[in-house]
């Protein structure tokens, strides 16, 4: 970032997000006596996609935590 936008955001000014074209956007700083100081401009990063479990994993994973519930049940109901 430019030294006179870091400058200005260390005494307390005020920070806005100013959207611009092609999926681009730049930080601007206002000082207490409105002057306007100016960020680099940077590009949007796009979102990390969420890969949703299916039912069928949903369905075998609780298949897998009964069958462990189970055994453990066998187990101590059998030694009492």
């Amino acid at each position: 970032m430019p030294q006179d936008f870091t400058d200005c955001v260390k005494r307390g000014g005020r920070v806005v997000t100013q959207i611009l074209k092609g999926n681009k956007y730049k930080k601007v700083c206002y000082d207490k006596s409105g002057k306007r100081y100016e960020g680099e401009t940077r590009t949007k990063k796009k979102a990390k996609s969420f890969k949703k479990p299916t039912q069928i994993e949903q369905s075998r994973a609780l298949v897998i935590d009964l069958r462990k519930l189970k055994e453990h049940f066998d187990e101590n109901f059998r030694n009492k």
